[in-house]
C-alpha cells in the first residue's frame, strides 16, 4: 500500500540532497532510492528502471513524487536506443500489478561505466518511449558514488542542483523488491507466487467493491433522511406563514375599526358644528368671517361721507333725497346674511375635504390604509387612480392623499 501525498501538503519527513532551486522540485521515496543505487549483478554493467508516481501543483511549484520504480530484464541494450518494445511491455505488465495507481514519470540507469558513450542512445529512448510530460531522468554511478537528477526540456537532459529523499509506508515498492529477491533465490516458486499475490489483488478489489456499495447506501439514506427533514421545515414554515397572515389580517381589521370609531367621532363633531352654524345663521349673526368683506364694508363709509360733503348746501327739498340713500344703507345690512349663508356651504366642503386627505405615517401601506378606513383591499386601486399612485407599494412618508 503506498501513501500518497495528501494534496497541498509536502510529506513530513524529508532530506535534502544538494542545493534544490527553480520552479520544479524532485521528491524521491526512500525505498525507491535503496532500490536505484543497488549494484547490478556481475554479468551486467547497467540496469534501466522506470519510475513510477504522481505530479502535483504546490503553490507556484511543480512537484515530482517517485513512489515506485520497476526495472527492465538484463539484456536491454539495443543498436539505436536503450529499451526494446518487448522489454517495455513487460516493465507495464510488472508495473499494473505493483503499482496500478501510479504513472510513467521517467526512467534511470544504474552502473559502473560512465554514460557518455550513450548519450545519442539516452537521448533517443527518451523520445521513442516517453511522452513530453515524462522528462524525469535519473543517472547514478555505483563505482564513483555520485548521483544526477536531469529533466528533459526542449531536446536536451538540463541537470538539476538538488533533489528531496521523503519517508513514507510504502508496502508496493516492498513488496515488489521482496518478489525480486523470491525469484532470483527460488526461480522455479515464483510463478506460484505470482499466482498467490495475483489472488490476493482480486480478493482485495472485491472488498474494495463491497467498501464502496456500503458507503453508496449509507449516502443515499443520509440523503433521504436530509430530504424528508428539509420538507418537513417547508412544511412548518408555510404553516406559520399562513398564520402570520391572517394574524396580519386580524389587526388590520381591528386597527380599521378603531380608526372607524374616531372617524364617526370626528365627523359627529363636525356636524355639531354645522348645526352650530346653522343656529347663528337662523339668528342672524354672521357665521363667516371672509376676509374680502372687511374692504367693502369699509369703502361704504367713505361713500357715505363722502355725500354729505356734497349735498352740505343742498336745501331743505333735498333732505328728502339724503334720506333715501340712509335707508338704502341700513338695507345693505340684510343681504349680506345671505352672501354669508352661501359661504356656509364652502366651509362644510372644506372640513370635508380635510376629514377624506389623509397624510402618510411611518410604516403605513396602501394595504393597512385600507384596512383601516375600509376594513379590506377592494378600494386600493380606486386610491391609485385618485392619487395618480402607479406602484403601489412605493408611497413616502408625509404625502398627501384623497380617501374616496
Amino acid at each position: 500500500m503506498i501513501e500518497v501525498v495528501k494534496e497541498g501538503r509536502l510529506p513530513k519527513n524529508i532530506r535534502q540532497v544538494g542545493q534544490v532551486s527553480g520552479s520544479q522540485k524532485v521528491y524521491l521515496e526512500d525505498y525507491v532510492i535503496t532500490y536505484l543505487k543497488q549494484i547490478p549483478a556481475p554479468e551486467e554493467s547497467m540496469r534501466v528502471i522506470i519510475l513510477y508516481g504522481k505530479k502535483e501543483m504546490m503553490g507556484d511549484e511543480l512537484c515530482w513524487f517517485v513512489n515506485g520504480a520497476v526495472g527492465a530484464e538484463k539484456d536491454f541494450f539495443m543498436e539505436k536506443t536503450v529499451i526494446d518494445q518487448e522489454s517495455w511491455q513487460k516493465v507495464n505488465d510488472m508495473a499494473g500489478r505493483f503499482f496500478p495507481e501510479l504513472s510513467v514519470l521517467g526512467w534511470a540507469i544504474v552502473g559502473n561505466e560512465p554514460t557518455k558513450e550513450i548519450e545519442d542512445q539516452i537521448l533517443r529512448t527518451q523520445k521513442q518511449f516517453f511522452r513530453p510530460d515524462q522528462k524525469l531522468y535519473f543517472e547514478y554511478n555505483t563505482e564513483d558514488k555520485e548521483e544526477y537528477i536531469y529533466l528533459y526540456e526542449k531536446g536536451k537532459m538540463r541537470l538539476q542542483s538538488g533533489y528531496y529523499i521523503y519517508y513514507e509506508r510504502n508496502e508496493c515498492m516492498q513488496n515488489y523488491m521482496v518478489s525480486l529477491r523470491a525469484a532470483e533465490r527460488h526461480p522455479e516458486e515464483y510463478e506460484p507466487d505470482r499466482a498467490a499475490h495475483r489472488f490476493r489483488e482480486v480478493t482485495g478489489e472485491k472488498k474494495q467493491e463491497m467498501q464502496k456499495r456500503r458507503s453508496a447506501t449509507l449516502m443515499t439514506c443520509v440523503s433521504l433522511v436530509l430530504v424528508m427533514v428539509i420538507m418537513v421545515i417547508g412544511i412548518t414554515m408555510l404553516n406559520n406563514y399562513e398564520k402570520m397572515q391572517s394574524m396580519e389580517q386580524v389587526l388590520y381589521q381591528i386597527s380599521g375599526k378603531i380608526d372607524k370609531s374616531s372617524q364617526t367621532e370626528s365627523f359627529q363633531a363636525g356636524e355639531t358644528v354645522i348645526a352650530a352654524a346653522d343656529i347663528q345663521e337662523a339668528a342672524g349673526e354672521d357665521v363667516s368671517v371672509p376676509l374680502e368683506e372687511p374692504e367693502e364694508n369699509s369703502e361704504k363709509p367713505e361713500e357715505n361721507s363722502e355725500k354729505p360733503e356734497e349735498n352740505s348746501e343742498v336745501t331743505g327739498a333735498d333732505e328728502a333725497a339724503e334720506e333715501e340713500p340712509e335707508q338704502e344703507s341700513s338695507e345693505e345690512p340684510e343681504e349680506e346674511p345671505e352672501q354669508n349663508a352661501e359661504d356656509v356651504p364652502e366651509n362644510t366642503e372644506t372640513i370635508a375635504q380635510q376629514q377624506t386627505t389623509y397624510v402618510i405615517q411611518k410604516g403605513d401601506t396602501l394595504a393597512k390604509i385600507c384596512m383601516q378606513f375600509y376594513g379590506n383591499l377592494s378600494n386600493m386601486d380606486e386610491i391609485c387612480e385618485i392619487n395618480n399612485i402607479e406602484n403601489k407599494d412605493n408611497i413616502l412618508y408625509g404625502q398627501k392623499i384623497l380617501l374616496p
